[in-house]
């Protein structure tokens, strides 16, 4: 089953290692629904949490596609909500600051006459 969110991220975990090299890493989605917010977990597996780590920032705001699934285990059930896709739909204030100041550095060094 495939379902799609838009939220603010509010939270990027580490990188969780397991046995046989399994990586995972959560990420807390703020989601707006009327009145309140639903902070929303969502997990990510292999090649697709080194990604979220590298791409992702919190304060972006994305549009994200997840999975859901359930399981059942000694008479409890989970479920899990499995990060597959994203796009960034506005970045982070702190992602833009990063790029006026490396654009501002580039000009600097334009400008050197060596």
């Amino acid at each position: 089953m495939s379902y799609e969110l838009t939220g603010k991220v509010i939270k990027i975990g580490e990188i969780q290692t397991f046995k046989n090299d399994f990586t995972k890493v959560d990420v807390i989605i703020e989601v707006v629904s009327g009145d309140y917010t639903n902070p929303i977990k969502l997990e990510t597996y292999k090649k697709v949490a080194a990604r979220v780590v590298e791409s992702l920032n919190v304060g972006d705001e994305i549009t994200a596609q997840f999975s859901l699934k359930g399981s059942e285990y000694n008479e409890k059930y989970y479920t899990n909500l499995t990060l597959y896709k994203w796009d960034v739909i506005s970045a982070s204030e702190l992602e833009s600051v990063q790029d006026v100041v490396a654009q501002e550095s580039q000009i600097v060094e334009d400008k050197m006459p060596f």
